[in-house]
């Protein structure tokens, strides 16, 4: 029902591309410039709708693995970031981390910005779609912590992108 009702709201008032696995939709694609634009305003309230939300339920999990592994350097890269929540998360139980997020979508990466600000946590936001991730340095640790990387349909853009999320 999103999907129908997403289409129906944007219209052909946008530029790109939208994909819909929704049976909804099939055969009625419509182009947005940034799909996100208005989820990003509603992302969070939709996520509070969980007994928990999903980055402080998996926080302990990513705790637990990178902690456990030892990485070189006390910096995280959360790629597709959304609105900042897992950053905000592990910023709060894990201090004097260097932070990085990455995000293909402006409008959710403005919420994570005010988000990030109202928090008091200094990271470096980068807009840049899954597929083309390149970090501006190495990091201790990548995360891609929601399903962001099904996106990624294609099998060079799933190699760049470990690739670069290895580096």
């Amino acid at each position: 029902m999103f999907c129908e009702e997403f289409v129906k709201a944007e219209g052909a008032r946008r530029a790109g591309t939208i994909a819909c696995a929704g049976s909804s939709c099939a055969g009625r694609l419509t182009a947005v410039a940034d799909p996100y634009e208005r989820f990003a305003r509603v992302y969070d309230r939709w996520q509070a709708g969980y007994p928990q939300p999903f980055s402080k339920a998996i926080l302990p999990f990513y705790e637990r693995e990178i902690l456990r592994r030892g990485v070189p350097a006390r910096s995280l890269a959360d790629l597709a970031c959304g609105t900042g929540s897992f950053l905000v998360d592990w910023a709060a139980r894990n201090g004097g981390w260097t932070l990085t997020g990455t995000d293909g979508s402006r409008a959710m990466l403005s919420v994570a910005r005010g988000k990030l600000r109202k928090a008091k946590v200094p990271v470096r936001l980068i807009e840049q779609p899954l597929e083309r991730t390149a970090l501006p340095a190495p990091v201790g640790a990548a995360v891609c912590v929601f399903d962001s990387v099904n996106h990624l349909t294609r099998l060079p853009d799933l190699r760049r992108f470990f690739r670069a999320a290895a580096r």
